[in-house]
Formats: C-alpha cells, sequence, structure tokens
C-alpha cells in the first residue's frame, strides 16, 4: 500500500517549468521524476490567461511526453515577485473579521494601484518569538486570476490542485527536512533571482521575519545582502547566533559565491533536495539530478509535501 498518493510539485518561473514528482513504493518515498522545460515563449504572470495556459499546457505536454506523470495531486511554487509581500504588528485582541479588514488597509495603502477584489491573501502569525520586538503578521497576496488560471490548467489535465506556494517558502521545506532534530534553532534562508532577493528567518521551524527586494540584474548581491542584514539586526533582538544560513538560486559560479561568503560572513550553505530520497532506478545517472539538483529545492520541497 503506498504512503501516500504521489505528488508533483511544479516550480514556474518566467523562462521556465521545473518539475519533481514524489511516489512511494515499498512504505518509502520514491524520487519519481525530475524535469525541466524552458517556455517556447517568456510569459509575465499578469499577462492573459489564455497565453499563459498556452505556454504552461505546452510545458507540460513536453514533460509528459518524455514520461507522462503518475501524480494526479499538483502544486505549484511561484516567483517571489508575483506576490505582495509586507510584515505588520497586530494586536491579539482583534477579531478574525476585523484583522482581514485591517490587512486589506495595509495593503491598499502599500500598493494603492491594485485591486483589492482581487487579491487573496495568506497569512502567518507570529505571537510567539524569541527575537521579535513585537508581534507581527507576514502577509503575502496574489492574484485571484492567477489561482484561477492555475485551477484551469490543472482541470484540464485531470489533475487537483493542491498547493500554491512562494518559491522561496517552498524551497524552505528542504531546511526544515534536513534540521528536523533541531528545529529550535534560528535558520537565515536566503533566495537569489536575477532581479529580486528575500531572506526569511526561521524559528522553530517557522517563519518570524520575511523581507524581499527587488534588485537590478547588475546589482551586486553582497551590497544588497549585507545592507539587508544591517536592517534585520535592528529590527530583531538577536541574542543568540544564527545557526546556519542558506541559499537557494538557479545557478551562481563557484567564484562568485565564495566572494558574497566573504563579503557577508555568512556559510550560506547549499542543500541537495535529493538527499535523502530514494531515486528510482532510471534517475540515478540522470543529468539534471546530478550537475542541477540544487536548482529543484523550490520544486521539491514542495512535492515534499505530501
Amino acid at each position: 500500500m503506498a504512503l501516500h498518493e504521489d505528488h508533483a510539485g511544479i516550480h514556474l518561473t518566467s523562462t521556465k517549468l521545473r518539475l519533481v514528482e514524489v511516489g512511494s513504493e515499498a512504505k518509502k518515498y520514491l524520487l519519481e521524476n525530475v524535469d525541466e522545460v524552458y517556455y517556447n515563449d517568456l510569459i509575465n504572470f499578469d499577462e492573459k490567461e489564455t497565453k499563459l495556459i498556452t505556454v504552461l499546457q505546452s510545458a507540460l505536454n513536453e514533460i509528459s511526453y518524455k514520461k507522462p506523470l503518475t501524480a494526479k495531486q499538483i502544486s505549484f511554487a511561484l516567483p517571489s515577485n508575483v506576490f505582495r509581500i509586507f510584515t505588520v504588528p497586530f494586536e491579539e485582541a482583534l477579531r478574525k473579521n476585523d484583522l482581514e479588514e485591517h490587512l486589506r488597509w495595509e495593503l491598499s495603502v502599500l500598493y494603492p494601484f491594485i485591486d483589492l477584489g482581487n487579491i487573496s491573501i495568506q497569512s502567518i502569525k507570529v505571537s510567539e518569538s524569541g527575537i521579535l520586538k513585537k508581534k507581527s503578521i507576514i502577509v503575502l497576496g496574489i492574484s485571484k486570476n492567477i489561482l484561477k488560471m492555475l485551477n484551469k490548467l490543472c482541470r484540464r489535465n485531470n489533475f487537483t490542485l493542491k498547493y500554491v506556494d512562494n518559491e522561496h517558502a517552498a524551497a524552505n521545506n528542504n531546511i526544515i527536512l534536513e534540521n528536523y532534530s533541531s528545529l529550535g534553532n534560528l535558520y537565515l534562508s536566503v533566495f537569489l533571482a536575477e532581479n529580486y532577493v528575500s531572506l526569511i528567518m526561521l524559528e522553530n521551524g517557522m517563519p518570524v521575519y520575511v523581507k524581499y527586494r527587488e534588485q537590478g540584474a547588475t546589482s551586486d548581491p553582497a551590497r544588497i545582502l549585507n545592507y539587508e542584514l544591517s536592517v534585520m539586526a535592528s529590527e530583531l533582538e538577536l541574542t543568540s547566533d544564527i545557526s546556519l544560513s542558506y541559499l537557494f538560486c538557479d545557478h551562481l559560479p563557484d567564484d562568485d559565491l565564495a566572494e558574497i561568503r566573504k563579503e557577508t560572513g555568512l556559510g550560506l550553505n547549499r542543500i541537495n533536495p535529493f538527499n535523502n530520497i530514494t531515486l528510482n532506478d532510471a534517475l540515478t545517472s540522470d543529468e539534471l539530478v546530478k550537475s542541477k539538483s540544487r536548482s529543484f529545492a523550490s520544486a521539491a520541497g514542495l512535492a515534499y509535501r505530501l
């Protein structure tokens, strides 16, 4: 009997689709499929639904042609720049409806040109923390049009949409799995993309601090990280050292990574998301698994949410 139904995590970017599919066999989890496809056209998630579905369907067809998916449950990790991300203090006394109204008001102040009626909000309360100066709530807003588009894409392919998550949050599942026995420590996670960077502090396995910042393609990531680290230090009460720091990114030359580590003083460990799962026979010699495994952190982290 299978431990769980097969589950596929799909990481969508503006240029490509990455997929990780997990199943189970003989009472153990099994990595079934790892693949990536570059789109035939760049996408912007604000574009018309018809174009988005056409491009994504073409990418899914290409993957299925090579190896049909057995999973019927599908989840998507989306780029951080698709979300409206912010943190605000909150009072425990606020009722649920009052809190939702307050968050929408904050959203309207921070992003005055968006249609609030078209935004779906997910929030994470951080009411108990040893490093926050006040109780806070982390807010992620996403266009309902994107959620509708993903639902339509799943129905067209007879999939069930399970989760839609932020790519950085999805990648952080790998940190939690790797440090499951010592989640009481502090972990700093950095996600570096071509035109943005995000930082997340994990305490007891939960995000307590989130910062997203856009950057130019030619920006110096070490300089940006040092600035954001100084901001973070002023906003948190770090009475103990950060246990470990992690870096997630698509591709970063070793020399560039060494320079960032030197300039920031951070260890910035890189996780291979396939280290602790059994591979099916066909994947043991797969080139993507051998040479680009770290690039699949978001897709894998999402697929492991069985």
